[in-house]
């Protein structure tokens, strides 16, 4: 504990070296070191054992950083198209009876619909 002193200034723990050399630590809101290694240095993990700090901790959060990769894009399934013309007839369903207290309406004949489709065919 003697080798790691909390710089309150700098918001840095000061790590003494063997060699003799200060590194400065953070541990918020991103580890860093000001040593030359890029990834968690022993003066990192040596201010996390002092301050009581787990090294591996069991729910890390996993890093998302880098590019994204190219996921497979939906392709919808083509549907072939119908061979011939459909024609297609619809009847309207019958109304419910009124009440007899209402003037009775003269009765029509229900209209039926024919609809027809002119599909193009590719080939």
């Amino acid at each position: 504990m003697n080798n790691i002193i909390h710089c309150h200034q700098l918001q840095a723990f000061m790590v003494k070296s063997p060699s003799g050399g200060l590194q400065a630590v953070r541990l918020f809101p991103r580890e860093s070191c000001s040593c030359s290694f890029s990834q968690r240095c022993s003066h990192i993990m040596a201010v996390m054992l002092a301050v009581g700090l787990p090294l591996f901790p069991e729910s890390a959060p996993k890093s998302k950083k880098g590019r994204k990769s190219k996921s497979a894009k939906f392709v919808r399934p083509s549907v072939p198209p119908p061979a011939t013309i459909t024609t297609i007839e619809a009847t309207p369903q019958p109304q419910p009876e009124q009440p007899q207290q209402q003037v009775a309406q003269t009765q029509q004949p229900q209209p039926t619909f024919s609809l027809e489709y002119d599909i193009p065919i590719k080939r």
